[in-house]
């Protein structure tokens, strides 16, 4: 890293991520219930795909801005 070079405040995998994943690992074991309680199981899949999707698109960020910095350094 060179000197002129600011440091990305955006954390590829922070605490948040780290609570969801458990929550989602929770939420396999014990709370997909599609037959008692179908609405519960629709509603914790979408937030969990929602929360992917944001990870996906962080990382996809973070990687594109670290290039292009890496570009206008070698300038």
């Amino acid at each position: 890293m060179s000197k002129n070079t600011t440091p990305i405040l955006i954390k590829r995998w922070g605490m948040i991520d780290t609570i969801n994943a458990c929550l989602l690992i929770i939420s396999i074991l014990f709370l997909f219930d599609f037959k008692n309680q179908p609405a519960l199981s629709y509603i914790l899949i979408i937030a969990f795909t929602i929360w992917f999707i944001s990870l996906v698109g962080k990382n996809i960020y973070l990687s594109k801005n670290r290039n292009d910095k890496e570009t206008i350094n070698k300038k």
